[in-house]
């Protein structure tokens, strides 16, 4: 697990505790499309990479990795799952290598932040269907088509694209 945040790797730490997980491994250092440092501006769930959000406290330095660097050609990852407040986009940028052999992805598909932090929603959800993954909305089980999701997101008003938060499980085709 990447926690670069200190009071959520707290926490983080805290619940493999209670739970008695013995077998996770914290990092703390965010993944991103390019190793260095970013700005982190903590502010609980809503903690952001790269870019100030309402009620962000001052931002601190941390570490950058890609996590293609972070894991030896070899191990299988059969699951990622990402809640990256935006900077989701960054991280699957960072891991061709582990996406191309990975056969499920769950993240947090919220448009506005990903265009705060620089990314493309529309992009971003093109990504998994060029690598062979099909989209589907968690909640509704709905199948997203980047594609489609284009011309719906542009017809959406300011307001709807403001509320539009989805939980989204990509699997390998």
């Amino acid at each position: 697990a990447f926690e670069p945040e200190p009071a959520n790797r707290e926490r983080l730490y805290r619940s493999l505790e209670l739970n008695h997980i013995r077998n996770v491994k914290v990092v703390p250092k965010a993944v991103s499309h390019q190793p260095g440092t970013a700005s982190l501006f903590p502010n609980g769930p809503l903690t952001s990479l790269g870019y100030e959000r309402a009620g962000n406290r001052g931002g601190i330095e941390v570490e950058c990795v890609r996590l293609d660097d972070q894991l030896p050609p070899g191990i299988k990852v059969s699951l990622i799952k990402m809640d990256i407040e935006g900077s989701e986009w960054r991280a699957l940028a960072s891991m061709p290598r582990i996406l191309s052999a990975c056969g499920h992805v769950i993240t947090e598909f919220d448009p506005v932040a990903l265009k705060a932090s620089g990314g493309d929603p529309v992009e971003f959800l093109g990504a998994f269907k060029a690598a062979g993954f099909i989209i589907h909305h968690i909640e509704s089980g709905e199948q997203i088509d980047p594609d489609e999701f284009a011309s719906r997101y542009a017809a959406l008003s300011s307001r709807e694209k403001s509320n539009l938060l989805w939980n989204l499980h990509c699997e390998r085709i």
